[in-house]
């Protein structure tokens, strides 16, 4: 099938990521080292639990009193989780737009202080050691605390929440950066936002930050999905039949607009759902609908650019040697 001009087809993309990953995760300590903004674990003064749920429990931690990080687990029982976690946080940090978005894996040290931590400041905790005893089975993972940050979950939070989610969506620049991050869905194949179809599964995942002066900017947290322990998960090293289909919506205009068209449907319903007499039209302006799809497009242009950057430095840094070569 012949590709659009500049837009990575599912072939190529499957291809970049799957050189990328494995090249990344055989040098896995090597660029952990390289730009981490996110402090190591030592000396933790304050540990609470702020959310999340069995399969993804989340700890706001405190270090010397002063530095806030979140640490937050992700149930898995495939040794690969690590290096799609770590390369989902690039992409997303890099092709969908959102420099916050830093996630690195604990070292068991780390882990051996998080667990002592536990033990100390929250002896009444009783799911804690549970999770710690996963062991193997859960991959650990900790980012920058975001200040600012809220969701567009509005169930049961009434007509001036719902009206505050909608006021954010009214910002051109909100449907471009949400079109980035969902080509990076699509490309690590997370669908706890919005599903291979479109539709809005999760509310809960659609994160904005506050900007003050009622700006606010969309970021792409939560980009790896673990639904269960024996689930593909958003991992694109365990391959399985069908599951590159979804890719064609990053190469495909039709696929593209129709998912793009079920992403604004989803949102608005979500909104009417809690506030029927709110009035809200996405699609007043065709604006928003042709920004979420050139972002998508762009997002995945991105991609490639940013992945076959990376093929061709570790092709440099690792030549193959020459047939016949002593």
């Amino acid at each position: 099938v012949k590709a659009s001009p500049g837009v990575l087809t599912a072939a190529e993309a499957r291809a970049s990521y799957c050189a990328a990953a494995r090249a990344g995760f055989r040098s896995f300590h090597a660029f952990t080292a390289m730009a981490n903004t996110v402090p190591d674990i030592t000396n933790i003064t304050g540990l609470r639990y702020i959310g999340g749920n069995p399969y993804r429990p989340v700890y706001l931690l405190t270090l010397g009193g002063a530095a806030q990080i979140v640490v937050k687990g992700e149930k898995s029982q495939h040794a690969s989780a690590s290096a799609s976690i770590k390369w989902g946080s690039k992409l997303m940090k890099n092709a969908g737009h959102s420099e916050q978005v830093n996630v690195k894996i604990l070292s068991q040290a780390e882990i051996q202080q998080f667990a002592v931590a536990g033990r100390r400041l929250l002896p009444n905790d009783r799911d804690f050691p549970t999770y710690i005893e996963f062991g193997a089975m859960i991959v650990w993972t900790k980012m920058p605390f975001i200040a600012g940050l809220s969701d567009s979950d509005v169930y049961g939070k009434g007509a001036a929440a719902t009206d505050a989610v909608y006021d954010k969506l009214r910002k051109a620049d909100f449907w471009d950066g949400l079109g980035r991050i969902l080509a990076v869905d699509i490309f690590v194949g997370n669908f706890d936002r919005f599903d291979a179809d479109g539709d809005f599964v999760n509310k809960g995942n659609l994160f904005f930050r506050d900007l003050g002066h009622g700006k606010a900017q969309v970021i792409g947290l939560d980009f790896f999905s673990a639904r269960d322990v024996s689930s593909g998960e958003s991992d694109l090293l365990l391959p399985a039949d069908g599951m590159y289909n979804h890719l064609q919506i990053l190469r495909d205009e039709n696929a593209r607009q129709a998912y793009a068209t079920n992403v604004m449907r989803g949102i608005q319903a979500s909104l009417l759902r809690e506030n029927p007499q709110g009035g809200y039209n996405l699609f007043e302006r065709d604006t928003y609908l042709t920004l979420l799809n050139s972002g998508i497009r762009a997002g995945a242009n991105e991609l490639r650019t940013y992945l076959t950057g990376k093929i061709a430095t570790y092709a440099a840094a690792n030549p193959r040697p020459r047939i016949g070569a002593n």
